[in-house]
């Protein structure tokens, strides 16, 4: 063969090889209504695929395929009826807006699938490309907070113009910004742009840990301060004063851990504020009340292990009232799924403890995916209005999502 069919040959092989690289996308219509989302793939296979399909909580068939690649990457957020925001880990290396009506994907926001805030309105929020670029152009990686939005093909905008490490969190209107290398928290507003000062941590603390109260008043800080020990600090929002703080909070961890202890931190209502301790041979979640700077609740919940676990979050007096219609039992060395009012089982387990993956529950509890470990085994939808379920597809569920029914107001993330 001449050398010049050699050359096309090789360019059409490297070109064949690019496309398959190549994430692809196929048209999923859904409606209004709750999704879910299941990866029923991996690179290892499904032809050294990873491939996501979506399916209606209240639809009949099974789960329609939209993304394959070759690449890992994950569902963020449910932007409208019809649209997705992916962060894909390759090719593209980017946050995506998967199309789900046409079959389609734009890339976004190159260079950052792991720099994801949150979605403001029809904005979807993000760090820069952490990336050090070998270039005239940059040399350091981009170390601001922007707004790119999804609908319009608008350029990105800085929100703010202070370098951050970290959007510790976002609620509303309010981005809690934690400055490079740890040294204060910012609070900063997306409507405005306006940042202040709420705290900076003391000199040799690391390692921060932050919550806002259920209301938003007030800001929860943890850090591991010079001597190893936990510094817990309470501040005002409004004002950035700092209404009290508890040094010296033992936090000891297992001495097989490789990890440096954190102060875990969160909030039982907006007086409480909880943290995790280390208390004689338990790890301990320690309730104070801010004011009276007293505690007025320890619950162990563990031994002393590798790391120490965030306070949960406090549950409403509407989520505490509202029982799950579907639940897992541990009967008689069995695990059983049980229907809310019922005592016949949906589905029986000869043994106590089920391999990952088996039992995915939504959020509200009105919906399961079950998955049995056999050989490419169906995966099951089962709902409050179809408890018998209907089939998904087939193969083991690497990841499951669950995304709300879209409203009028915002877009939503998933659960």
């Amino acid at each position: 063969m001449p050398s010049s069919r050699w050359s096309l040959l090789a360019v059409v092989l490297s070109a064949t090889a690019v496309a398959m690289a190549q994430a692809t996308t196929q048209a999923a219509p859904v409606g209004d209504g709750p999704l879910v989302v299941l990866r029923t793939g991996s690179p290892l296979d499904n032809g050294g695929a990873t491939v996501w399909s979506v399916a209606e909580l209240d639809g009949k068939g099974p789960a329609q395929p939209f993304w394959r690649s070759k690449d890992n990457c994950d569902v963020l957020a449910r932007l409208d009826r019809a649209h997705l925001l992916l962060a894909s880990y390759g090719a593209p290396y980017a946050l995506v807006v998967v199309d789900l009506a046409h079959g389609r994907h734009t890339v976004l926001v190159d260079g950052a699938p792991h720099e994801f805030v949150a979605v403001h309105g029809d904005d979807v929020l993000h760090l820069g490309d952490r990336r050090v670029h070998d270039s005239s152009v940059r040399l350091r990686p981009d170390e601001f907070f922007f707004a790119t939005p999804w609908r319009s093909p608008e350029q990105r905008r800085r929100v703010c113009e202070v370098p951050c490490e970290r959007i510790a969190k976002v609620a509303g209107n309010l981005a809690i910004l934690i400055t490079e290398g740890e040294r204060s928290v910012h609070a900063t507003s997306l409507t405005s742009g306006t940042t202040r000062l709420l705290w900076t941590v003391p000199e040799g603390a690391s390692h921060l840990c932050v919550s806002l109260s259920p209301g938003g008043q007030r800001l929860a800080l943890g850090a591991v301060a010079k001597n190893g020990k936990g510094l817990l600090t309470v501040v005002d929002v409004a004002t950035s004063r700092v209404m009290h703080q508890w040094p010296d909070l033992p936090i000891d961890v297992s001495p097989f851990s490789s990890n440096r202890p954190k102060l875990e931190v969160g909030w039982h209502d907006e007086e409480h504020v909880v943290c995790s301790e280390t208390r004689r041979t338990a790890f301990t979640f320690v309730r104070r009340h801010i004011e009276r700077d007293e505690v007025v609740d320890e619950e162990p919940y563990g031994p002393v292990e590798l790391w120490h676990r965030a306070p949960p979050p406090p549950t409403s007096a509407a989520a505490a009232a509202t029982k799950p219609f579907f639940r897992a039992e541990e009967i008689d060395g069995t695990t059983q799924l049980l229907a809310l009012g019922s005592k016949e089982p949906l589905r029986t387990w000869q043994r106590p403890k089920l391999p990952p993956n088996t039992l995915s529950f939504a959020p509200s509890g009105n919906a399961v995916v079950v998955h049995d470990a056999r050989a490419n085994p169906p995966c099951h939808l089962l709902t409050e209005a179809v408890p018998a379920g209907r089939t998904l597809a087939y193969g083991e569920p690497y990841a499951i999502v669950w995304l709300p029914a879209v409203s009028a107001r915002s877009p939503q993330a998933p659960r």
